[in-house]
C-alpha cells in the first residue's frame, strides 16, 4: 500500500511509519512548505531543507497533494502538542491545528482520482469529557470540556473525506505509553530521583501501550467493516494511584508525594483539570467486538516491557 502519513515526526507517527515500512508499504509523509519547516517541534513534521513531496500549509488553507501518487490509504495524526499552559492563544492553535488541519486535508482528500480507501483520523478519548467512574464505549456522548469541543470539530472536519466515499475511522486514542517519550518518560523522570508522586490518585487514566497504537492501525488499514468512533485504549483503565505505585514498584521506588485533587486543579491550571485530573473509563468496545488482540493489556506488563523487565506478575 501507498499510505500518506501526517504528524510522522511525532512518538506515534515515527512508530506507526517504521512499522508499515518494514511490513513492505510505502510511506508519505504529508510535510510542512521547506521554509516553515522546524524539526524540533514535538508532533511536527520537520523536514529540514529536503523537498516535500506532499506538503501543506494549515493557516494559509494550501495543500498540494500532486507529488504524493495514488494513495490507498491516509493516516492524520498531526496536531498542535497538549502540554503547555493553556492560554487562550494556546487553546486557539490545539483547536485550529486538529479542525483546520483535518478539514484542509479531508477536502483535498475527496478530489483525488482515485481516492484513498480509507482515512484513519488521530482524536482522543478527551471527546467523552469527565465521567467520573462511568464506562464509556464508542457509542457514549460528548462530554463539556474544552478537550470535548476539540474531539468534536477535529471529527466533524473529515466529513469531506467519508462524504467522498473514503472509509473514515477516528482514533479516539488514550495515554500511549512509550519510555522514549510523552507522558511516560515525563512520568519516569522523578522517580529516578526517589521523587515519585502522584497528581489526585482516584481519577481513571486510560492508556495504551505504542505498540498497541501501531497494531491497532494497521488491523484497522486492512478492516473494511469498521468505520467511524474506535476508542484506542487498554481494556484495563488503572487509577492515577495505582499507575504510581506500578512504576514505582517496577522502578524500585516509593510514591513519596501526593498531591490533593484541590490544589492540583489551582496549580495546574485547566490544561491539568482536563488531562490529568479528569476521570473516564473508555472501553475499546470497537476493537473488541472486531477481534483485535491486544499485546499489552495489563498495565504492568506493558510497563515492564518498556523497561526491558521480564516476568512481571499481574498489576493489583
Amino acid at each position: 500500500m501507498r499510505i500518506l502519513v501526517t504528524g510522522g515526526g511525532g512518538m506515534v507517527g515515527q512508530a506507526v511509519s517504521e512499522r508499515l515500512t518494514a511490513l513492505g508499504h510505502q510511506i508519505v509523509r504529508l510535510l510542512r512548505p521547506p521554509s516553515q519547516a522546524s524539526p524540533s517541534r514535538q508532533g511536527g513534521d520537520g523536514q529540514g531543507d529536503r523537498p516535500a513531496a506532499a506538503w501543506w500549509d494549515i493557516p494559509a488553507g494550501r495543500i498540494d497533494l500532486s507529488g504524493a501518487g495514488s494513495l490507498d490509504a491516509v493516516i492524520h495524526l498531526a496536531g498542535e502538542p497538549l502540554p503547555g499552559l493553556w492560554t487562550r492563544r494556546k487553546r486557539e492553535r490545539i483547536l485550529a491545528s486538529r479542525r483546520d488541519g483535518t478539514a484542509l486535508l479531508a477536502s483535498a482528500l475527496a478530489t483525488l482520482q482515485p481516492r484513498p480507501k480509507v482515512l484513519l483520523s488521530a482524536s482522543a478519548v478527551g471527546y467523552y469529557g469527565c465521567g467520573g467512574d462511568q464506562v464509556a464505549d464508542e457509542s457514549a456522548p460528548s462530554g463539556g470540556t474544552f478537550l470535548s469541543e476539540v474531539c468534536r470539530q477535529w471529527e466533524s472536519a473529515a466529513e469531506a473525506a467519508r462524504q467522498a466515499g473514503i472509509r473514515t475511522c477516528h482514533l479516539r486514542m488514550g495515554m500511549v505509553l512509550s519510555a522514549g517519550g510523552g507522558a511516560l518518560a515525563a512520568m519516569m523522570r522523578p522517580f529516578r530521583w526517589h521523587l515519585g508522586s502522584v497528581i489526585g490518585g482516584r481519577q481513571w487514566w486510560n492508556w495504551i501501550h505504542l505498540a498497541d497504537v501501531v497494531s491497532a492501525v494497521e488491523f484497522l488499514l486492512s478492516r473494511d467493516d469498521v468505520a467511524g468512533a474506535v476508542n484506542l485504549v487498554s481494556p484495563q483503565p488503572v487509577t492515577a494511584l495505582d499507575f504510581a505505585r506500578v512504576l514505582g514498584r517496577l522502578m524500585h521506588r516509593r510514591v513519596w508525594l501526593r498531591m490533593p485533587a484541590c490544589i492540583a486543579r489551582v496549580l495546574l491550571g485547566r490544561m491539568g483539570r482536563e488531562v490529568l485530573l479528569c476521570s473516564l473509563k473508555a472501553r475499546p468496545g470497537v476493537l473488541e467486538q472486531s477481534g483485535f488482540t491486544f499485546r499489552h493489556a495489563d498495565l504492568e506488563r506493558a510497563l515492564a516491557a518498556e523497561m526491558g523487565i521480564s516476568g512481571a506478575g499481574t498489576t493489583r
